[in-house]
């Protein structure tokens, strides 16, 4: 370039500085040539650049959708740079800060995805309207599957699969993948990964398509974060909001879709003539069925070409897996089919390969020809098994067990297991069955589940032990009383080691002190816990019906969360207009507020199958059927209320005594009597006189209450 061309292209880039720096003083002359030489880098763009600028010196802060294809790329690099005071262009249909590739009639620009959406038509193939990729030799359009679906198959050279092929470079035809993977590849310039060059920079490094669209797309500050990204929403455009939102702050709208009646996110906004319509409704249209004649949705051509409804595709998907060699049902699986069949057709398609019990459930069928608790007992104790278990148990395949007291022996054989030398095997077989299962008090619902993770802590811990020595090389009957102490130390459960002293594994000289133990247990503020019942009580938003009826039985009658999760339908009573709640040995009055929580129970049902099978008794359903809620699941719900089980009960407890006779207390929550009088004892409380100080009281005149 000679020094004349040099100084005319200085003065055209100084044209566009004086252009900009008069809406920013502090723009560098620097940073605009470059800009220019990105945008335009050949002598015809710049000046077509440079003549509009002269023309129309106020586009920079007008914005618009009539300037050239260069001016706006200028100015999405001037607002990407931080010069301020430029308004970035926008797509005259939609308002979108894109880049605007097509003119409409009228002079103005629009982007792509509106004139995409100007190019539709209703498909003379398909009859659907579709985006207009050709036309027929009579006129008619044609979308790119009717287009595709109409050219002659060839012979793939890359996969040799017959299919729709195009030729390439080399002469060969090859199918879409086979090219593709032909494509050459080189790292991406942005992100780093080795794939398909989708565009490349003015300095010839390549970007993927991922990141060419990130490029390309113009962004703006968002109302709700302040952040400066790119927008899925815009105030003003066609969507009718009313912020402008980048992809993080932006919620998709909820409401009834049209066609299922499920409150779903709306793929297809309504219109004058169409209602809102979910993602699963928008791709599955309404057919009539050529099974069963009824209209529903479905496929139009998956039953040899005829229409076939979900219902009847999981009404066959379901026979076909619970079917014997002979293709019938198997016997006494009706239940099963029918829970199944209950279920929404299209979750039974769509999860039929994906969930684990499904799965589960048919290598065990197929296997075996049947299902048994043995056979569950050998899978592992998972949820797909629990959940399996359950349903089956329901319908009446299984029978039924204490499945606490089950799994806590399975538990116990698996840990027994883990134990290498024979002798401390034996032992510690000994130990769990004989000394933790033989002890456990079985109520006549069965183990509870805290009494099944306490025996399971035991158990372990008393292997930890043996592990703990086996480190030191020792075994149990060299156990030393430094091993004793050493393990002690760090407060663990000494259970094991005493139960080992009584029967004389250990040695004579291991002696085994008796930690102390505090006086009092652990308790709360009793007047921050009568506040938090209140917020239950009254405050909807502070958790849900559940959590809410829990956490009062807990804080106000001191429940066990193991008994309170095990409450059923038969527990409440209605007389004369009051609400009443067994707990113990005689029914106890509730506060009306309690009682229009407890009516609304239950509130949640396990899911899939186990929702028809499930047993209705449960206040506090679990996932599983049959089952009510674990009560390690509902403790855990109750942790973030602030409510700590052990203490909240203490608290409780400790105000219960101060006020209340322990046989009262006894009768009324459900708990032993010495337990009730421990806790009197705790909180300094003496009833012993209560009786007789009563009747002197009433002898010697009337008793006003306060």
């Amino acid at each position: 370039m000679s020094d004349d061309e040099d100084r005319a292209a200085n003065d055209d880039v100084q044209d566009v500085v004086d252009a900009l720096q008069r809406h920013d003083p502090q723009v560098q002359p620097e940073l605009i040539a470059k800009l220019v030489g990105q945008v335009a880098p050949g002598p015809r763009t710049r000046k077509d650049l440079l003549t509009y600028l002269r023309e129309h010196p106020d586009v920079v802060t007008q914005g618009g959708s009539r300037m050239p294809k260069v001016v706006g790329e200028l100015l999405y690099a001037a607002i990407a740079a931080g010069v301020k005071g430029v308004v970035s262009p926008a797509c005259a249909s939609c308002a979108r800060p894109r880049t605007l590739f097509h003119n409409t009639t009228d002079g103005q620009r629009i982007c792509p995805s509106c004139y995409n959406r100007t190019r539709r038509a209703i498909c003379s193939m398909c009859g659907q309207e579709r985006h207009v990729a050709s036309r027929n030799s009579e006129g008619g359009a044609l979308c790119g599957t009717c287009r595709n679906a109409g050219k002659a198959d060839g012979e793939c050279a890359g996969c040799g699969r017959v299919m729709q092929v195009r030729r390439s470079k080399d002469g060969l035809e090859y199918c879409r993948r086979c090219a593709s993977r032909r494509a050459p590849t080189e790292s991406c310039a942005s992100c780093g990964r080795v794939t398909r060059v989708n565009a490349r920079q003015p300095d010839g490094s390549g970007l993927c398509a991922a990141c060419y669209a990130k490029e390309r797309q113009a962004v703006a500050l968002c109302d709700a974060c302040g952040q400066l990204a790119t927008l899925v929403a815009r105030k003003g455009g066609r969507g009718g909001h009313d912020r402008n939102l980048c992809g993080r702050c932006y919620r998709h709208p909820h409401r009834e879709c049209g066609l299922c009646g499920r409150t779903r996110r709306v793929a297809l906004r309504a219109t004058e003539t169409s209602p809102d319509v979910c993602p699963t409704c928008y791709w599955a249209p309404v057919v009539l069925c050529a099974t069963c004649g009824q209209e529903g949705l479905g496929r139009r051509t998956t039953n040899d070409g005829d229409p076939w409804c979900f219902a009847c595709q999981a009404a066959t998907r379901v026979d076909e897996f619970l079917a014997d060699e002979q293709g019938h049902l198997r016997r006494g699986y009706a239940p099963v089919r029918e829970a199944l069949l209950e279920m929404d057709p299209r979750s039974v398609l769509h999860n039929w390969g994906r969930v684990e019990c499904f799965r589960l459930l048919g290598d065990l069928l197929s296997e075996h020809g049947e299902v048994t608790h043995e056979l569950l007992d050998a899978e592992p104790q998972v949820f797909r098994v629990h959940y399996v278990r359950g349903v089956l148990v329901s319908a009446g395949l299984l029978g039924e067990r204490d499945e606490h007291l089950a799994r806590l022996r399975v538990f116990c054989q698996d840990v027994v297991a883990e134990v290498d030398r024979v002798s401390e095997r034996q032992v510690l077989a000994r130990y769990a069955q004989w000394y933790v299962i033989a002890r456990l008090q079985i109520g006549p619902g069965g183990l509870t589940a805290n009494q099944a993770y306490n025996a399971r802590s035991e158990v372990r811990s008393a292997q930890g032990f043996i592990a703990f020595l086996n480190l030191r090389g020792v075994g149990v009957r060299d156990c030393r009383q430094r091993d004793v102490e050493e393990w002690a130390l760090e407060g663990r459960s000494l259970h094991f080691v005493r139960w080992l002293k009584r029967q004389r594994f250990l040695p004579a000289s291991v002696a085994i002190t008796t930690p102390s133990v505090a006086s009092s247990p652990q308790t709360g503020d009793p007047d921050e816990q009568l506040e938090l019942a209140r917020r239950l009580l009254h405050d909807p938003s502070i958790a849900g019906v559940e959590e809410r009826v829990a956490g009062t039985l807990l804080l106000l009658y001191a429940q066990p969360v193991a008994r309170i999760a095990r409450l059923t339908l038969e527990d409440l009573a209605e007389v004369e207009g009051r609400m009443q709640v067994k707990l113990g040995e005689h029914p106890l009055d509730v506060p009306s507020v309690l009682a229009d929580l407890l009516r609304q129970l239950p509130v949640h049902k396990p899911f899939g199958a186990a929702r028809e099978l499930a047993d209705e008794q449960w206040l506090f359903p679990g996932k599983r059927a049959g089952q009510p809620r674990h009560a390690m699941s509902l403790m855990r719900a109750l942790r973030p209320l602030g409510i700590p089980a052990r203490v909240s009960r203490n608290t409780a407890l400790l105000h219960l005594a101060v006020s209340v006779p322990p046989a009262v207390i006894a009768n009324a929550l459900g708990i032993d009597t010495s337990t009730a009088q421990k806790w009197a004892e705790v909180a300094g409380s003496s009833w012993s006189a209560y009786g007789p100080s009563r009747r002197r009281d009433v002898n010697q005149g009337p008793v006003v209450d306060v």
